[in-house]
């Protein structure tokens, strides 16, 4: 077929013949249904993935034109979803609804007009209106509009519709309808396409959706309840009511969709509404009500139908929980809400937790407060407030009855034994863990009876913790006081035989200092004791009488004002006559300035000496040593006046406090006159000040030899080299001819000495500068340079020197100890070599060699002598020897010559010319 936009003008018409066996009934072009029942016709072309979908099915009615699976020329047609592809002339498009795999037919009509499409229908009711209608869409851009006819015919050939589209010029999709009434005793149709129009440059066409349903009057519904979700958990009644009245004659019925199929709910009536409980599946559910002739309410053909009502029923959530079903008092329950919904999502929760608390939290804890059967109910709602609960019983078991005793009184360091008085309401009490509070805890197994032992004084708290074998724990504690004991002390008395009583002293002490209320109980130990002279006391310094010379065992016992009870007990010594005696240790001459040792002998008859005195010059016994703890060999000593003499030392001895029971010892001892020594040497000196000769004088006149020691010291020098930086004792000992000895001790510090570098001898220019860089360590250093001629500061380590002459410069540097070392440098000056312009190499002894004065002193200066042809003749690297004129060991010819001397230095080059002269 030639291209859409062809010049061809002719065009083609399509018509459509629908016969029927009934009655021609009136009709109106593009007529508008007041309600539509279910289609009995409704060819949709089917979809599929695939462009072309094949041949028109049987059931999709039978055309004159041939199928082709490409694009169709003229009379041909293919059934496709899509024109993409085919004629270039055509518009791109798909089906009438948009989907992209929809299959429609696509017509590229014959060049001559005539029937294309035939399609039977069966079992349609008598006396019944119905529509016929059908999707058109002209796909030609330009050319020959389409025009098509539908006509309804009876199976005799009786016409019973007939309709146009007219020319249809614009390319969309368009709906074609029309209604008509059938016969009463009519069952059958047929419908029947005509194409109106040449073929040729377009009328090209595409067809979809052809529909044949019943028609009638509006039959409307609504909701009593009006726009509603419902709780598939929750069944409410739902009242579906017609909007509009009933024909006459006719009857409705109420239709469930299910499972794509309408599904009568009911037999057919006149009722208006219909009420029913919702449905108790979740779900989408769609009714509606559908009405027809009395005769013909169940056959579907012959029905029409309302508005579909749409009710969405939705699950309710599934309301779940864990938590632990058996709990201890004291311990928090933990919730966790397993809760699930499959459409929506949980909006709200609510705990009821049995004991009069709620929570809204999602997974909430809680703590009972009481025991017993507590019922958990836990109600969730979902965003479409469709709820369901879940419930638990959960069992608190009670607190254990726990408690303990102690017993009394409770001491440090004695045994406390507790008790435990605990009872269990519910479950075996399996442990007991004890905390003693002091740092220390111990698991028990039974109730028996134990004691525990606490080192110090203090308040304690004690926690037990009883486990059942139900899992709970539970604690109790209680403050228990533990007391101090007393530290039981007191004095014996020194008794001899001749004293009259004996007085005990008490010197108990206890941590909390309450002595005052102190029970005392004193057993003195005495067989002898009598009705008035008892063997017993509760004072707190009893005396007692002893008769007999011997030990006794006295004992004291005190009690606390807390209970606590502690005894001590001391051997009493009741003693007999003393035996004063002492000896001299004379292992070396007795002087009058060192210690004179005295060995007490002393003894009783019976028991022991209880105090000394001692007087070691009978001239003046105001002077004493007293004793009271006296025992044989102890050693005593005393010290004598520088002046020598003859002495008498007194001893008495006691064996009692009471001065009745002494005797007294006394001897003559010679103490020599020692010598007295001055000895004076330096405090302190410099590491580098050299040997110190060590002298000391003799100020009694006494002669004798005197010796020095110390680190350092060799015979009378101190050397601070061999001893080192630090402070050393230095002791002159002098021994006179009787052996007495005098000692002095002094101290000899050896200063650190700094160090100094002065840096290397340095070379100027006469008249230039440079700057000097000495080093030195120390501390607080300072600086002197001498002389200080040409120098721009003489107390800083790098000075800047400026001379015209040779210098030599010492440098002396002081520390903080004022110790100083030196150093020094020479500064040679350079002066401006002066160059001779002529020199007579004769061997006359005169001006015989080129003498350049001061040149000598550049080290490192070069020379070069060139003849007039720029042959060098003469080069030497420092000048030492002057030249002699002579070049190659030959004499050199009378002329001028060219030099160039380079001092280096930082001096310029110099050149000229010299003249050899003979």
């Amino acid at each position: 077929m030639p291209e859409c936009f062809d010049s061809i003008t002719f065009y083609k018409n399509l018509r459509v013949i629908i016969y029927a066996s009934l009655l021609l009934f009136s009709f109106s072009y593009q007529s508008y249904a007041q309600s539509l029942g279910d289609p009995i016709v409704h060819i949709t072309f089917g979809s599929g993935v695939n462009q072309y979908a094949g041949a028109l099915k049987p059931d999709s009615g039978i055309t004159t034109y041939q199928y082709v699976h490409i694009s169709p020329e003229d009379d041909f047609y293919t059934i496709a979803n899509s024109t993409e592809g085919m004629n270039p002339g055509w518009v791109r498009t798909t089906d009438h609804t948009g989907d992209p795999n929809g299959y429609m037919m696509i017509v590229n009509a014959s060049y001559d007009p005539g029937l294309f499409y035939t399609r039977t229908v069966n079992g349609l009711c008598g006396s019944t209106t119905y529509q016929f209608g059908a999707f058109i869409k002209n796909i030609c851009i330009g050319g020959i509009l389409p025009n098509v006819t539908f006509e309804i015919e009876a199976l005799d050939g009786t016409p019973l519709l007939s309709f146009g589209t007219g020319d249809i010029a614009n390319n969309n999709w368009k709906q074609y309808a029309s209604t008509f009434k059938t016969p009463a005793s009519a069952n059958s149709v047929v419908i029947k396409m005509i194409n109106n129009a040449p073929g040729g440059g377009g009328n090209d066409l595409a067809i979809d959706d052809i529909t044949f349903s019943p028609y009638g009057t509006t039959i409307g519904i609504a909701v009593d309840q009006g726009v509603k979700t419902y709780c598939a958990n929750t069944p409410e009644l739902i009242t579906i009511k017609t909007t509009n009245m009933l024909d006459k004659g006719f009857s409705q019925k109420l239709q469930q969709l299910v499972n794509g199929v309408w599904v009568d709910q009911g037999i057919g009536g006149t009722d208006p509404s219909f009420t029913f409980p919702s449905p108790t599946v979740a779900g989408y559910y769609s009714y509606r009500l559908v009405k027809g002739d009395a005769g013909s309410i169940n056959i579907s053909k012959c029905v029409v139908a309302s508005n579909q009502i749409d009710i969405l029923v939705f699950p309710p959530p599934v309301a779940a929980f864990s938590v632990a079903e058996t709990i201890c008092q004291g311990d928090t329950s933990v919730f966790k809400d397993l809760s699930t919904e499959s459409v929506s999502t949980i909006a709200s929760r609510k705990w009821d937790f049995g004991d009069g608390q709620t929570s809204t939290e999602e997974n909430p804890s809680h703590l009972y407060k009481t025991p017993g059967d507590k019922t958990v109910t836990l109600t969730v709602s979902n965003q479409n407030e469709c709820t369901e609960t879940a419930t638990k019983i959960i069992h608190v078991i009670p607190y254990v009855n726990v408690d303990f005793d102690t017993s009394t009184p409770d001491c440090e360091t004695r045994a406390v034994t507790f008790t435990d008085k605990s009872v269990s309401p519910e479950g075996k009490i399996i442990s007991r863990v004890w905390d003693y509070g002091d740092s220390t805890t111990e698991t028990k197994t039974d109730n028996t009876p134990f004691q525990h032992i606490y080192a110090k004084a203090d308040y304690y708290v004690v926690k037990l913790t009883i486990k059942t074998d139900k899992g709970c724990t539970t604690t109790f504690s209680k403050s228990i006081k533990i007391s101090p004991l007393p530290v039981v002390n007191f004095t014996l008395p020194k008794v001899c035989y001749a004293d009259l009583s004996a007085t005990f002293t008490d010197s108990t002490t206890i941590a909390d200092n309450n002595i005052a209320d102190f029970t005392y109980l004193w057993d003195f130990g005495d067989p002898n004791a009598t009705a008035n002279n008892p063997n017993t006391s509760t004072l707190k310094n009893p005396q007692h009488y002893y008769g007999q010379i011997r030990q006794y065992q006295v004992k004291l016992t005190i009690t606390s004002a807390d209970g606590c009870v502690v005894s001590t007990t001391k051997t009493l010594q009741v003693n007999g006559s003393p035996i004063p005696d002492f000896d001299v240790i004379k292992d070396q001459p007795l002087c009058a300035n060192r210690d004179v040792f005295f060995v007490n002998n002393s003894k009783a008859t019976i028991g022991n000496i209880t105090k000394l005195i001692w007087y070691f010059d009978t001239t003046d016994l105001s002077v004493q040593e007293i004793d009271n703890d006296p025992h044989p060999g102890k050693m005593y000593r005393h010290t004598y006046p520088q002046t020598g003499r003859t002495y008498t030392v007194r001893l008495e001895a006691f064996t009692g406090d009471a001065d009745v029971c002494h005797e007294v010892k006394e001897q003559t001892i010679t103490v020599l006159q020692p010598p007295v020594i001055s000895f004076a040497p330096p405090d302190s000196v410099c590491l580098n000040n050299g040997p110190v000769q060590l002298t000391s004088i003799e100020n009694t006149g006494s002669a004798g030899t005197v010796a020095y020691t110390g680190t350092g010291v060799s015979g009378t020098v101190f050397d601070p080299v061999v001893a080192g930086l630090g402070t050393f004792p230095i002791t002159c000992i002098y021994t006179s001819v009787n052996n007495c000895a005098d000692t002095l001790t002094k101290n000899i510090t050896v200063k650190p000495i700094p160090t100094v570098d002065a840096g290397p001898d340095a070379t100027i220019l006469a008249g230039g500068a440079t700057t000097l860089h000495a080093t030195a360590t120390g501390d607080s250093v300072t600086y002197s340079w001498y002389p200080a001629t040409g120098l721009s500061n003489s107390h800083i380590p790098d000075p800047v020197v400026s001379l015209n002459d040779d210098q030599k410069y010492i440098l002396t540097v002081t520390n903080a100890e004022g110790c100083s070392v030196t150093d020094s440098l020479k500064v040679k000056v350079l002066q401006l070599p002066v160059v001779p312009n002529t020199f007579t190499p004769n061997n006359d002894g005169v001006n015989d060699t080129w003498v350049i004065k001061y040149l000598d002193t550049y080290i490192d200066c070069t020379v070069d002598v060139f003849n007039r042809y720029g042959q060098k003749v003469y080069t030497s690297l420092g000048y030492k020897i002057p030249w002699n004129g002579r070049f190659n060991n030959a004499e050199l010819p009378v002329g001028v010559y060219y030099y160039i001397i380079n001092p280096r230095h930082g001096r310029k080059t110099l050149s000229g010319y010299v003249t050899i002269i003979r």
